[in-house]
């Protein structure tokens, strides 16, 4: 019959852990949060970046110990992910996103248009100015250029681009016309994910 440990490790002090290496995470993390607001959200360190600058600076610590000092310090809720499962080339999500970048000294805000396989989770972007439709034709034509070939399927976020209108109850969603003829013309299938 198995026994639980005797000893208690609620009491053990952090060994390599100190106080200066603390007010740098807290540094970087405060860094972090700080782009967030500034719209760099894809610009932040993550984990394994913050635990390499730690080692650049000199510091004797392990990527476990940062990790885990980061976890008890983040309050926002984590995001969950579904692992998916896919068919090579059956289908390729697309998505708009936002950059800001600093060019000659000035913030510029971006429109990042981005293409993810679901299969090989291989991911394309270009940025663009707008997210007007001929921005979201040119991102397909450069995309399908660039691969060489179409997938079967394209999955849509609910962009005012794709979706002309939902119809019952926000269930169905119509495709723009726009989005029809590219589908034609290429020969994918549609579909777009829930609201």
């Amino acid at each position: 019959m198995r026994k639980a440990p005797s000893y208690d490790s609620s009491t053990r002090q952090r060994r390599r852990l100190s106080e200066e290496m603390c007010n740098l995470i807290d540094g970087y993390l405060k860094k972090n949060a700080e782009k967030v607001i500034l719209g760099r959200r894809k610009q932040q360190l993550k984990n394994v970046d913050i635990h390499a600058a730690l080692l650049d600076a000199g510091y004797k610590i392990s990527y476990s110990t940062v990790n885990s000092y980061i976890r008890t310090k983040r309050l926002a809720v984590r995001e969950a992910y579904i692992r998916q499962h896919g068919i090579a080339g059956a289908s390729a999500e697309f998505d708009w996103g936002e950059v800001c970048l600093s060019i000659g000294g000035s913030d510029q805000r971006f429109q990042l248009a981005v293409f993810t396989c679901t299969y090989s989770n291989h991911r394309w972007a270009h940025l663009f100015d707008r997210q007007d439709m001929s921005s979201f034709l040119q991102a397909h034509s450069l995309y399908f250029s660039y691969t060489g070939r179409v997938a079967g399927e394209l999955i849509y976020d609910n962009m005012r681009v794709a979706v002309s209108k939902f119809a019952v109850k926000n269930t169905d969603k119509e495709a723009t016309d726009d989005l029809l003829k590219l589908s034609a013309y290429y020969g994918f299938s549609l579909r777009f994910c829930n609201a």
